[in-house]
């Protein structure tokens, strides 16, 4: 009877010990992530919010970019592919936190195949990202530091061609790193989902993502604000004020968004190449991703507040939009047979007049 006693009283501890530690290993990789309901609730409809906002703006932007007046600028092609990719990049995080909220799991977790598509195009969204916003600080930089390199190497047509030749190159890489560098698993972290083993594929992968991004866009922007700084001081030039303040508002804008996505965008990236081995890293990952949904869906937004030729723009569009909208609510209640009020006589025919 002792010996019973003692059995039970060792396979009781034992139980509840497997059970804190399953828990707390659980807790710790993301399996059973220990965020509150409360919480997730806050970051859906945060995500929810960004989703609405990200894609009514990076749809108006496409419109207005592709206007006659802004298409003939060097820039539009980089801009209309930023709010694309800022696009697909605001409906894949809602989608991936609205599994989590719904279905406690993952986009990369779900199973192989999810996995495999979620290096693929995550990889490649955020890649774009980094590099438009690259190829549009260049051409600010070079236009605010070299005004007369501009006209002959940074027309539409070479923006263009570059802009093509990054979205290839970042494709075939991607499309190599999702579908046979990637690997549905464990990954450092223990956490079960898409995993990528230490490699040259996978750093490059990384590199493209983040501190690559950054070496060029920190002392590009410090060169431009320097520049503007002494243009500022020799107000009074010889150069038209018209095209200096319009010239100066296009850097501002450009500015605005870099300095968006180097704070809210870049810092997920970083984290990603230093602190995938941590278990804690898909907890940190998670509140870093609110701040780069945020930045995918600001940039119209930003266009707004700094240029006023693009005010200007989207005020036409919506007008526009507007009043085609009230032409089909007047065209549709135009249909509509009007009754017959004519006065009748005993039989119900009409009368003559």
């Amino acid at each position: 009877m002792i010996l019973k006693e003692t059995i039970n009283d060792t396979c009781t501890d034992n139980l509840q010990s497997w059970h804190v530690t399953t828990s707390s290993k659980a807790e710790d990789y993301g399996e059973n992530d220990g965020y509150s309901y409360n919480y997730k609730t806050f970051v859906f409809y945060t995500k929810l919010i960004f989703l609405i906002i990200g894609v009514i703006g990076n749809m108006f932007c496409i419109r207005i970019w592709m206007k006659k007046e802004f298409l003939t600028m060097s820039r539009s092609c980089p801009c209309i592919t930023l709010a694309g990719v800022d696009t697909i990049y605001v409906i894949l995080a809602f989608l991936n936190i609205a599994l989590n909220y719904l279905n406690e799991t993952r986009l990369f977790s779900i199973n192989a195949m999810t996995c495999h598509f979620s290096a693929f195009i995550f990889g490649y969204v955020l890649q774009m990202q980094s590099f438009m916003v690259v190829i549009l600080t260049i051409e600010r930089a070079v236009s605010v530091i070299r005004p007369f390199w501009i006209k002959p190497y940074f027309t539409r047509k070479t923006m263009t061609i570059s802009v093509i030749i990054i979205s290839i190159l970042l494709l075939l890489l991607n499309v190599y790193h999702g579908y046979f560098n990637a690997y549905y698993g464990r990954g450092p972290a223990g956490e079960l989902g898409c995993a990528y083993p230490d490699n040259i594929i996978t750093d490059i992968r990384q590199l493209l993502w983040g501190p690559i991004p950054l070496l060029i866009l920190l002392p590009s922007n410090m060169l431009i604000i320097i520049r503007l700084l002494y243009r500022q001081k020799k107000r009074g030039s010889d150069q038209n004020p018209e095209t200096v303040k319009k010239s100066n508002n296009i850097t501002v804008m450009i500015l605005s968004v870099t300095a968006s996505f180097t704070f809210l965008a870049l810092p997920s990236s970083i984290h990603i190449l230093c602190c995938r081995h941590l278990p804690t890293f898909y907890k940190i990952l998670d509140h870093l991703n609110i701040l780069s949904a945020l930045n995918a869906s600001l940039n119209f937004y930003l266009y707004l507040a700094s240029s006023k030729t693009f005010r200007v723009a989207a005020k036409h569009h919506f007008v526009s939009i507007s009043n085609k909208f009230s032409h089909f609510l007047l065209s549709s209640n135009a249909t509509v047979t009007p009754l017959d009020t004519s006065p009748r006589n005993q039989t119900g025919s009409v009368e003559n007049p």
